[in-house]
Parts: structure tokens; C-alpha cells; sequence
């Protein structure tokens, strides 16, 4: 047993001890046991970030401060439990264990220190542990070659050898050990040149949660909103271009999470979404401004939602009454967008070279017939509605009933996708939940096959397939890594995906996609990506307002929010 292990069971012992006897001797030696395991540095990092957790835990009701050393020390270890020298499979079940560990250092941040900042950027680290590697070898360093060129040199040296070991690691057993060994050479290496670009000044956040500053910059189309909801308090984290705020969910209770999002794995109902309104979103918007619909004229405001925890498996776009006269929801004030991470936000508003007319490469991939699953009928026609809308080949490619690798080539060239088809969330491991294509059987296109794949030069993808936008089949398995389909088409460099929280009938989404299309295209046909938050916003609106009606009366059928709300916008 390592010592960290064993400093942990000692703390356990000693606390059910002081239990026992309530002496406050008896307590804090069981406090100082799991802070002596915390702090073990010959210890594996699991061990230790065990006792720091069981710790934070144990001390918050009798010592907030002490508590929130203990999940700060946690949080600052989760990345080295996950590093580059281990394959894919193995970073993400090291996470497995430690779901919700940010949010428990962050609302003990707020408690003991008020620091808002401080709370965001330990949510920050201690979340999207998988993306953030993948997004550290894909950074842009034109900010770092104008000032410093031959840190930035070397940097990309080290980053492009840590790349192809990874690569190699990730496509063959063989030589498994002396590719680890060498996958930790070049983490040691890459994790040196690294301190030596934030020992520079300018430099000392590079690849670390962007600045209260920055921050601020991201904010300036719209506020961006983090849930932190815990055991031990609820907040709602607020970033806006002028200030960073926290705002406390006094009726937001976490069991209350956790029986929601349950129930909302086995079906989407009103009541969800009118609770969701009441306890969260309702007084986010409220604090914002935003408290009526944008008239006709008006720009509709934006803001973006951050994925996290359990509350990445909701929502929080439909949340709302949508019954009533006048509606009282989300969707009836602002224009929602989500991003699993804030990285990830700033990495999809990265610098876009501008395309040519004419230039735009647009690939629609459709499969309407898939071994083994139900046959997609409306598929075909989606297709030849967007192929009337699309400008004609050699601008267009459409592929029909695609192989995983005929998919993969063609999507290289491709600044548009369009995929049409099934979609699968695992109920094992996120990692594998995907795409199906012809050979789905032998060959499916999961998240695991896509993160290992080089970065594209795709703007805008279209992921008509259920469940291409979460993963509620894995319940709460790695929430905080948002490990969903979209996410991992974000992180191969497309930058606004729109994809489905749940099952949707083609037929829906073929209309959805048509009333997108009419506002994404110009007079060129060029499909224009910024247009999409918006566009997507009015198909809903429209969906949802048309299943309403019942013909030859005026009367409203009652609102399905199984229908339309399933619907989303992740990235810029």
C-alpha cells in the first residue's frame, strides 16, 4: 500500500474516531492525516488526490479554508492523473473517480475567498482534461513568434515529437513500452519548454485558463454562464465584457440536480424544463437583463452556456414556461450557444481566413440506409433539398452511404459537413459513442477514432444524428470531460457545430436544417458560419411555434419540447 493510500484509511479511521467522540483533537488528526496523504509526493497522484477529495470533503462544514486547500491541491494534480505519455483510453478512465472535484474547489473558493476568478479558472483546470491536451498541441503561436521566436521554435519542435509519439502510441500495440517511454520523454520535455514560455512576461497563462482580461474579451459577443452546483453551495458563475460575477442559486439544491437529470435521461418534459427556468436560468437571465423577447427589430442578445457536470446533461436553452401568454423561456430572450470549455471557446474564435467565393468546399454525407438499424427514409430527401441549395459540384461533393474511411477523406478538403444519419451514445464509455457509416460494425466513427485524427480546416458542421450532442446514455461518466461527438468535431478544428441532445425523428431535422440553410447562405450560396447561432435560433422558434398549431382552429396543442429542444449550437 502506498503511503498516500495509507495516510487516506488512517483519516477515515480517525474521523469515524472523532465521530465517535466529538474531541476536536481526534478530528483534527484526521484532517491532518488526509493533508499529509494529499501532500505525499512519492505517492501516484491517484492516491493523492483521493485523501486531498475525502479530505476537502470531511473539513468543509468545520474549516471552509482548510477544505478548500485540500480541493485545490486535488484540482492542480487532476491533469498529471491524465498525461500525454498515457494512450487515450487510459487518460480518460484515470478521470473516471473524480467527476466534480473543480466544482467542489470552486464553491469553497467562493465561500472562503469571494474570488470569482479564482473559482472559474479552477473549474477550468480541473475540467475537460482529455480536450485541453489535444487543444494544447493544436495552439496558435503567432502571438508567441512575434515576441519570442525561438521559444516558439522550439516549442513547436517539441509539441510536433509529443504529436507523432502520441500518434504512434495511439495507432499500434506494438512496441507499447518503448513508446511510453518515449511519450514521457517528450511530456517532460514538452512540460519544460512550457515553464520557460510563462516565465516570460505576457506569457505567464499560455495554455493555462485565459486571464480575467481575456475572459472579458470572450464576453464581448455575450455573457458567457458556468453552473457550479455541489454539496455545498450552488452559484451561478457570470462572465460578462465588463466584470466577472457570482450569483447565488439559493433554490437550486444539488440532490435536485442529480433527480432531474435522471429523470431527464428517460424523457424530456415540461416540468423539467419549467424547474430548470425557476432555479437556474430564470435568474441568470434575470441578473443579465434579459428579462423580455427582443421586438422585431431588435438584435437578439447571445450568451453562452459551459457545459459542466450534471448540468451538461440539461437543457438550459429550452428552459422555460413555454405554455403560457406570453412565453417565459430562454429561447424567447436570448440566443443560446454552449461550449464544453472556455479553451474551447477561445480556440474556435481563432483568426479565420476568409474563403474566396466560389472556394467553399461543402461535403454532405447522408445514410439513409445502415446495416443493422432502422432505415432513415427522409434522409434522401433532406439531401436533394440541400443539394438544390448547395452550388453544384465540384464546389458540393455528396456522398451517399460512405464507408468510415470514404467519410474521413473527403472531409479533409471539407469547410462545410453535413452528415445525415444515426448517431449512437454509448452507455459503456462516452469515448465510444458515434457516427454510423456503412461499416459501422467493423469500423465505427467514434470519438475515440476522431480525437486521434489531425486537426481539419472545417468552419461549420452539421451533425443531423441522434445524440450527436451529449451523451445521456453514459449518465454521469466523466460529465466535467464532456466527451460528446460535437465536442470532438470542435477539437478537430471546426468552429460552430450544430448537433442533437436525444433521439430526433429525421423528419424534423430535415426541417430544421432547410430553415438554417435559407439563413446561412448568401446571394454566392456561400454557407456563412457566423450566421448559424442565429439561424438555428429562428428554425427552433419556428418549429416550435408550428407543432402547436391544430388545424381549423385556433387552439394551441400543448407544447413538445421532445421535439425542438433537442437542437443545439456549440462553439463561436
Amino acid at each position: 500500500m502506498f503511503h498516500a493510500q495509507s495516510l487516506a484509511v488512517l483519516g477515515r479511521c480517525l474521523k469515524a474516531q472523532a465521530e465517535k467522540t466529538d474531541h476536536d483533537s481526534d478530528w483534527n488528526l484526521a484532517v491532518q492525516a488526509y493533508e499529509d496523504g494529499a501532500a505525499c509526493l512519492e505517492s501516484p497522484v491517484y492516491y493523492r488526490i483521493c485523501a486531498a477529495d475525502d479530505g476537502g470533503n470531511y473539513t468543509y462544514s468545520r474549516d471552509p479554508a482548510r477544505a478548500f486547500r485540500l480541493f485545490e491541491t486535488a484540482v492542480d494534480l487532476l491533469p498529471l492523473l491524465s498525461p500525454a505519455s498515457l494512450n487515450l483510453v487510459d487518460r480518460e478512465h484515470n478521470l473516471v473517480h473524480f467527476d466534480n472535484i473543480a466544482w467542489s474547489a470552486a464553491s469553497a473558493c467562493l465561500d472562503v475567498t469571494g474570488d470569482v476568478y479564482k473559482a472559474i479558472r479552477l473549474s477550468e483546470i480541473g475540467r475537460g482534461i482529455v480536450a485541453n491536451l489535444r487543444l494544447n498541441l493544436d495552439t496558435d503561436l503567432t502571438a508567441l513568434e512575434e515576441k519570442h521566436d525561438q521559444l516558439a521554435e522550439e516549442f513547436f519542435r517539441v509539441r510536433s515529437g509529443l504529436s507523432s509519439t502520441i500518434s504512434s502510441m495511439e495507432e499500434s500495440l506494438r512496441n507499447a513500452s518503448t513508446n511510453a517511454r518515449d511519450a514521457r520523454l517528450q511530456t517532460e520535455k514538452f512540460n519544460s519548454i512550457l515553464s520557460k514560455i510563462r516565465s516570460e512576461r505576457g506569457f505567464e497563462s499560455f495554455l493555462d485558463c485565459p486571464t480575467e482580461t481575456e475572459l472579458r474579451d470572450l464576453a464581448q459577443p455575450g455573457p458567457l454562464v458556468l453552473f457550479s452546483v455541489t454539496r455545498l453551495r450552488s452559484d451561478a458563475l457570470l462572465i460578462t465584457k465588463d466584470r466577472l460575477k457570482s450569483v447565488a442559486l439559493s433554490n437550486l439544491a444539488y440532490p435536485d440536480v442529480l433527480k432531474y437529470a435522471e429523470q431527464f435521461i428517460d424523457a424530456v418534459t415540461t416540468r423539467i424544463l419549467t424547474w430548470l427556468w425557476d432555479v437556474a436560468v430564470g435568474p441568470v437571465l434575470e441578473e443579465l437583463g434579459y428579462t423580455t423577447t427582443p421586438k422585431a427589430d431588435d438584435e437578439w442578445p447571445r450568451i453562452w452556456w459551459i457545459r459542466s457536470g450534471v448540468f451538461s446533461l440539461l437543457p438550459l436553452h429550452a428552459a422555460g414556461y413555454h405554455d403560457t401568454e406570453p412565453r417565459v423561456s430562454a429561447i424567447d430572450r436570448v440566443i443560446s450557444s454552449y461550449t464544453p470549455t472556455i479553451k474551447l471557446l477561445q480556440h474556435a474564435r481563432r483568426p479565420m481566413k476568409p474563403i474566396s467565393p466560389g472556394k467553399q468546399k461543402i461535403l454532405v454525407l447522408g445514410m439513409p440506409k445502415t446495416p443493422g438499424q432502422d432505415d432513415l427514409l427522409d434522409v434522401v430527401q433532406e439531401v436533394s433539398e440541400l443539394t438544390d441549395m448547395f452550388p453544384p459540384e465540384p464546389a458540393t461533393t455528396v456522398k451517399m452511404n460512405p464507408t468510415c474511411d470514404e467519410a474521413l477523406s473527403f472531409l479533409g478538403d471539407a469547410d462545410i459537413l453535413h452528415f445525415s444519419g444515426h448517431g449512437i451514445s454509448s452507455t459503456v464509455d462516452p469515448l465510444m459513442s458515434c457516427l454510423l457509416m456503412q461499416d459501422w460494425q467493423t469500423k465505427p466513427l467514434t470519438i475515440s477514432h476522431l480525437l486521434r485524427l489531425n486537426s481539419f480546416r472545417g468552419q461549420f458542421a452539421y451533425l443531423s444524428a441522434c445524440h450527436s450532442g451529449g451523451s445521456p446514455n453514459s449518465g454521469l461518466m466523466l460529465a466535467d470531460e464532456s466527451l460528446h461527438i460535437s465536442s470532438a468535431f470542435q477539437l478537430l478544428g471546426f468552429r460552430t457545430v450544430v448537433a442533437t441532445l436525444w433521439h430526433c425523428h429525421a423528419y424534423h431535422s430535415k426541417t430544421i436544417a432547410r430553415h438554417l440553410y435559407k439563413y446561412m447562405l448568401n446571394e454566392s450560396r456561400t454557407v456563412l458560419p457566423q450566421r448559424t447561432a442565429l439561424g438555428l435560433h429562428y428554425a427552433i422558434r419556428e418549429l416550435r411555434d408550428e407543432l402547436r398549431k391544430m388545424a381549423g382552429t385556433r387552439k394551441l396543442k400543448p407544447d413538445d419540447p421532445l421535439i425542438w429542444a433537442a437542437y443545439i449550437h456549440t462553439g463561436a
